[in-house]
């Protein structure tokens, strides 16, 4: 299979981050912006780790974050069926909008996953074998 991304309008940004276990999807500025949506309503400044490691470590108590698999493994146990929700929620708030600070598909990502069937991967291989 051909691997490309589908076009954007705006070629000269692509929000696409492939972080962990195969799992692509965007989430300005990073994934760890919906990371710390479990716990609050946080809006990151920035994607370098070095500057979020103090928020992660406040929720988590994981120290100097790096997205190693240990500490990615170690914020897990702290991300719940209740807190999902609540970050499911303040993720859908935001913009779609690819070329908006801050925007994320994640929602769409989320709601595609708790389907009971799974056309949508079907959906997705299509576009990108074209």
């Amino acid at each position: 299979m051909d691997r490309r991304l589908p076009s954007f309008v705006y070629k000269t940004k692509i929000c696409v981050i492939c972080e962990g276990d195969e799992v692509v999807l965007y989430g300005n500025p990073c994934t760890m912006d919906i990371i710390v949506k479990h716990w609050g309503d946080i809006d990151l400044k920035s994607p370098a780790k070095k500057v979020n490691s103090p928020i992660i470590e406040q929720y988590t108590g994981v120290k100097q974050y790096r997205a190693k698999h240990e500490q990615i493994m170690e914020i897990m146990k702290f991300i719940t069926e209740e807190n999902y929700v609540f970050m499911k929620d303040r993720v859908a708030k935001r913009s779609s909008n690819d070329n908006e600070k801050n925007s994320s598909n994640f929602d769409i990502f989320a709601n595609n996953m708790e389907r009971l069937d799974d056309d949508w991967i079907d959906e997705i291989n299509k576009v990108l074998e074209n």
